[in-house]
């Protein structure tokens, strides 16, 4: 039957080739892509279900010449879906949803705590050795939103086609730790959090990695290699179970981030008789602000498709029919929100100090540099390539694919690679330095010992021409003391 359906697709698509562009144009058409959904799988990406027959796509009333090209697009859907296409649809609408409480996520996280929310830096601390409880606590809240997605929102996941190569996943993780490392940042340090306290130098690095990642997706065909139809994204407006997670995630966030708040103002009210102890009693609600953030940025990331490496590829590879602009208004949303909260905080000075925390931790260097520069192509060639940053990749870690998997291992080992790089780069620095000082001590001693001879010098000429004649050696011994100077 397959065999039947795919020569008759190449039949009536041969036969119909001057009406391509209409054929084309009706298979984006929201009609077929609502039937060709699976599984009431999300908006942002469709995959039709091989159970699919031609007579579903033709159920709508239409004239004979549109049914004979609604039958011709229906064959050549078929074609694609037989052979394991995804179908990607324009969501601004869902990708802002996402985005709005990715924003809100990275607020809680500087309000409570005074971080910025990066994720890469989160992996890379605990790679360097810098085991602090706040990492342990963010990483684990986006693994909890991750099973959370997983049970309520499972569409938030896709399949990543087995024709993908491993070795291309592996390589673009390689080069998203090692462009990450050098770039101190990602798509949520820099993308998020510097753009939203308008950072120069995180504009820099999110216009480099945005421009190599197009330029490698783009060149590699990483859509192709995802197994992205061919076809124009259609429009789609965000879907019940996307609005309703959206809504929830948000609004119970913001509850439970109130709840902290209160209950540590309530806990901290009591009088203390030593100064550190109000510290000691807001590490637990620390603590609990960071699991609460990566568990609201999990569920962002699922709802505005982040976690679809086809839509990523989609966006990120230009020039093709499929092209999905989606993806600028995930970071539009987050930016919008997050940027309430640090302009509130950075030009307005409503808060003096975190809620939680000492003192707040924002980067505030501006240097643009060429570090961060190649770290920002490396980082964006890694993204391009493989269709995944750290974040998503991390909460589609527990769907146990291997492209993820080996995205995550290599992320890692590109990560610990620039860190022993840079050490090594430091100790030859140290090296050449001490080198440097040695030098210049033995020249400044060689200099010292060329002056002083000639003071000696005159010193001895200087006794000689005082010295009477011997006529009873009283003038000798004043020439033995001047010979003792010079020994």
């Amino acid at each position: 039957m397959a065999i039947c359906l795919a020569s008759r697709s190449r039949l009536l698509s041969s036969r119909l080739s001057r009406t391509k562009p209409a054929v084309i144009h009706l298979l984006s058409h929201p009609f077929i892509q609502q039937n060709t959904q699976h599984n009431a799988g999300p908006s942002h990406g469709l995959l039709p279900p091989a159970g699919l027959t031609a007579p579903d796509l033709l159920a709508s009333r239409r004239s004979i010449a549109t049914h004979a090209i609604a039958e011709a697009a229906a064959m050549v859907s078929l074609g694609a879906a037989s052979s394991g296409y995804t179908f990607l649809s324009f969501t601004p609408g869902t990708a802002a949803l996402g985005g709005l409480v990715l924003g809100i996520a990275t607020a809680i996280k500087v309000i409570a705590t005074g971080r910025v929310l990066g994720i890469s830096g989160a992996v890379k601390g605990l790679i360097n050795g810098e085991a602090a409880p706040w990492r342990f606590a963010f990483l684990s809240g986006m693994l909890v939103g991750a099973l959370m997605l997983t049970n309520a929102f499972p569409a938030a996941f896709e399949v990543i086609p087995e024709s993908f190569p491993l070795w291309r996943a592996s390589l673009g993780g390689l080069l998203v730790g090692l462009g990450a490392a050098l770039g101190n940042g990602c798509t949520s340090g820099h993308g998020i959090c510097g753009s939203a306290r308008l950072s120069t130098r995180s504009f820099a690095y999110t216009g480099t990695f945005m421009a190599a990642g197009m330029a490698t997706a783009t060149l590699t065909n990483t859509a192709a290699a995802m197994n992205v139809a061919p076809l124009a994204a259609a429009f789609a407006g965000p879907a019940a179970p996307e609005l309703q997670l959206a809504v929830t995630a948000a609004l119970g966030g913001l509850a439970a981030f109130a709840a902290l708040s209160s209950a540590a103002r309530a806990v901290r009210g009591a009088p203390s008789s030593q100064p550190s102890a109000q510290a000691q009693q807001s590490v637990p609600f620390e603590l609990g602000s960071e699991v609460l953030a990566g568990l609201l940025f999990a569920i962002g990331l699922g709802i505005s498709g982040m976690t679809h490496p086809s839509k990523v590829a989609g966006f990120l590879t230009v020039g093709v029919p499929s092209w999905d602009a989606s993806l600028p208004f995930v970071m539009g949303g987050a930016v919008m929100v997050a940027a309430i909260a640090y302009q509130g905080i950075l030009r307005f000075k409503m808060m003096s100090k975190p809620l939680f925390t000492p003192g707040f931790c924002i980067p505030t260097s501006s240097l643009i540099d060429g570090r961060l520069l190649t770290g920002g192509v490396l980082f964006g060639a890694g993204w391009g390539l493989a269709g995944m940053c750290p974040g998503p990749a991390i909460v589609a870690a527990l769907t146990g694919d291997p492209h993820v998997l080996a995205y995550l291992g290599s992320m890692a080992g590109g990560m610990w690679l620039e860190h022993r790089l840079t050490a090594w780069q430091q100790q030859q620095a140290k090296k050449e330095q001490q080198l440097t000082q040695q030098a210049a001590q033995q020249k400044a001693m060689g200099t010292e010992a060329v002056v002083s001879a000639p003071a000696a010098a005159s010193e001895v000429m200087e006794g000689l021409s005082s010295a009477q004649p011997v006529t009873g050696g009283a003038s000798i011994p004043r020439l033995k003391r001047v010979e003792s100077q010079m020994g």
